[in-house]
């Protein structure tokens, strides 16, 4: 419900949805409202994502310690996508 208000406003470019459980049904509805109003989305049910340089958001690299001592605030030239959030964090982590 939220989520949907948010994407009512032109500046909201991303959306960030953190939550877990959502109904696939109301998931499927979310994508389709983001996609026609031209919103990034990132997920629901994630545990967020980061671009080094630019953002973090939700709990992805953990805490602000471990971002600067694994330096992943650097740019670089590789990537990863995950479905898993634990898998994520294990990987942020090395």
């Amino acid at each position: 419900e939220t989520s949907m208000e948010a994407m009512a406003y032109p500046s909201i470019k991303t959306l960030g949805i953190i939550a877990e459980g959502v109904p696939e049904q109301q998931t499927r509805e979310l994508i389709k409202t983001a996609e026609s109003k031209g919103v990034g989305m990132v997920g629901p049910a994630t545990v967020g994502g980061i671009k080094p340089g630019c953002l973090r958001i939700g709990n992805t690299g953990g805490m602000l310690d471990n971002i600067v001592m694994s330096r992943l605030y650097r740019p670089g030239s590789i990537a990863y996508v995950s479905k898993s959030g634990g898998m994520s964090n294990e990987l942020n982590n090395i």
